[in-house]
């Protein structure tokens, strides 16, 4: 299985980042151009360890809905999904 690994630098606290992270209505706010929408009974809020949520989006013309779950949560430091 692929592992996407991602580092970037930024001048604020990590509490702050890993929330943003995590934050439904956040991510729906910045996917504007692929007109995501929760479709999942977490519609808004963090997400916590056990949290599923599920978005509906258009990509490449093509209509998907995209599901996650936090498996492992360990604040402020790292989260893993399925």
């Amino acid at each position: 299985m692929p592992v996407i690994k991602h580092e970037i630098t930024i001048s604020a606290p990590i509490e702050n980042c890993f929330d943003l992270a995590r934050d439904v209505d956040i991510h729906t706010k910045t996917t504007g151009n692929t007109r995501e929408k929760v479709i999942s009974s977490k519609k808004t809020g963090l997400l916590e360890k056990g949290d599923r949520v599920q978005f509906e989006a258009d990509h490449f013309k093509i209509k998907q809905r995209l599901m996650s779950q936090i498996i492992e949560l360990d604040r402020p430091y790292f989260f893993r999904t399925k």
